[in-house]
């Protein structure tokens, strides 16, 4: 079993840019069977409006299940090992999920995570072209995750 689990936000546990935006049906689900087992939880977004961003987490409740948030700007990179460190965990306890194999799967490769690529959606068919960019699992649903996680 892992001990932990950075999530990208949009297109992961949201879809998409919805205004205002909506978690996926098995969103709640999943993010409540993640915590009753002890799961850590991070969220990594990209956000021009840090401020509004958060409001959005709030909004949805996010905070119940998500213990560190980091909002970061468009063209910076979503670096991983700052949230590794508040979670006080090291990266081969950590599943690092996201619907980008250019942008999550190769931020968690980079800091030896497991990662998990959540093909649905706008970067379904953006295929791993280095070995950076090749995620360890490649789920089509949220509560495909479960398993990995939990070593189910």
């Amino acid at each position: 079993m892992k001990k932990a689990v950075i999530f990208d936000y949009n297109r992961t546990l949201v879809q998409g840019e919805q205004t205002p935006p909506r978690f996926f049906s098995e969103t709640p689900s999943v993010l409540s069977t993640l915590k009753e087992n002890g799961i850590k939880m991070a969220v990594v977004s990209v956000g021009e409006n840090p401020a509004q961003r958060k409001q959005e987490f709030d909004q949805l409740g996010l905070g119940n299940y998500i213990s560190v948030f980091r909002i970061v700007g468009k063209n910076d990179r979503k670096d991983l090992q700052p949230i590794l460190d508040e979670l006080q965990i090291t990266a081969d306890a950590c599943v690092v999920v996201g619907d980008r194999v250019k942008k999550e799967i190769v931020e968690g490769n980079r800091i030896g995570a497991t990662t998990v690529w959540l093909q649905k959606g706008k970067f379904a068919k953006e295929k791993p072209e280095t070995p950076e960019e090749k995620p360890d699992f490649v789920i089509n649903t949220l509560r495909q995750l479960l398993p990995i996680v939990l070593g189910e």
